[in-house]
């Protein structure tokens, strides 16, 4: 059950949200930049192997870098809906939803909801793909540079972005590093079969989505950002010695969802940046290892 949960989660919410925008524009490249990306991400599987635990900074910045992905799309898809006002409305409520977790059974509710987060996954990918097979008119992809330099750099970050996406790591609690391998495995799969229908992906990711989709993709990505929200506060209460882990989940997460508002606007580029960053830090984190200092507020 762990691993299925572990290869629907997050593939159309979070770090897919990323590999998905990047796959959807890269054309006939983008099966094998899927696949490539998948090794990639393979690769990221044996570096976290190498150490028993990761470190908790590491498991926090992904699960931060997940919530501003999922609430980028979720301010999108409302800002494309209504430019005026559609982002604002769901801004305050989104807050709400990442900074209510549970007060007790925390690591039990955080497995559960990462079921109810793999579910809906599977229901927006399933209906994207069947509603653009039975679209007449197909969406076209989106209008970017395209000197070599330009397709050169979005290529390497779409196998980035896959990477990240297939990798799946950092789930406080989560599944031992050899068991991320099979998780890793079938996640490569399933983008490398998902990025075969760009216009699958551009119809889920790109507005106007039918009322119907909108509505589950939404809820789709506030799930998720309730779920890595939670995620943080469980790594602060395993990692770290806090007297209010509750005001400093707030504090971490308003500016995030100040990043991902403002960023509903930008080039998906920013996003495959931002996880070509924390990537790159998390690989130097998990292999040069330093001590850790415990703070308390």
């Amino acid at each position: 059950m762990d691993e299925l949960v572990g290869s629907l989660s997050d593939l159309a919410t979070g770090a897919g949200v990323a590999a998905l925008a990047s796959l959807s524009t890269a054309g006939d490249r983008a099966v094998w930049l899927a696949l490539a990306g998948g090794a990639a991400g393979l690769l990221l599987c044996g570096a976290e192997a190498l150490r028993a635990q990761p470190a908790a900074e590491v498991q926090m910045a992904r699960n931060l870098l997940r919530l501003v992905l999922s609430a980028t799309q979720f301010f999108r898809m409302w800002d494309g809906r209504d430019a005026d006002v559609g982002a604002i409305l769901v801004a305050i409520p989104l807050f709400l939803v990442a900074c209510a977790p549970p007060a007790s059974s925390f690591p039990d509710y955080v497995r559960a909801a990462r079921a109810l987060s793999a579910t809906l996954n599977a229901v927006c990918l399933v209906g994207a793909l069947v509603h653009s097979f039975t679209t007449a008119e197909q969406d076209a992809p989106g209008q970017y540079p395209h000197s070599g330099y330009d397709v050169g750099l979005r290529s390497f970050l779409a196998v980035t972005d896959a990477a990240f996406a297939a990798a799946a790591l950092g789930w406080p609690g989560g599944a031992a590093a050899p068991r991320h391998w099979w998780t890793a495995a079938a996640r490569s799969a399933l983008l490398a079969a998902l990025s075969a229908s760009p216009s699958a992906l551009r119809c889920l990711l790109r507005s106007p989505q039918p009322d119907w989709l909108l509505v589950v993709y939404g809820m789709a990505l506030a799930q998720s950002t309730h779920v890595h929200a939670c995620c943080v506060r469980l790594t602060f209460f395993s990692s770290f010695a806090l007297s209010s882990p509750q005001r400093s989940l707030m504090l971490l997460v308003t500016p995030a969802l100040a990043v991902a508002f403002v960023e509903r606007r930008a080039d998906p580029v920013h996003a495959s940046s931002m996880v070509l960053a924390v990537v790159g830090a998390a690989l130097l984190r998990q292999l040069l290892p330093c001590k850790r200092v415990h703070r308390t507020e």
